[in-house]
């Protein structure tokens, strides 16, 4: 994920199609999105200026496999 921090667009390196999700502190999701190789932005303007977490999921992988990654300030 970069650029880290950011404040509205950050590009997540993906090798396939994978649903990510941008959560506050507390766990809440502000925003879910499906990125690909192709379109691969997220935009995080708007959101709380809090910590944020950008997770996301494989689940083609056997067993299905999740990351996480913070956004810095």
């Amino acid at each position: 994920i970069y650029p880290n921090p950011a404040t509205d667009i950050v590009t997540v390196s993906v090798k396939e199609d994978t649903e990510v999700s941008v959560v506050d502190i507390m766990g809440r999701v502000l925003k879910k999105q499906t990125v690909t190789t192709a379109n691969n932005r997220v935009d995080i303007s708007g959101r709380p200026p809090l910590a944020r977490l950008v997770a996301g999921s494989y689940w083609n992988l056997n067993p299905p496999q999740r990351w996480y990654r913070m956004l810095a300030q």
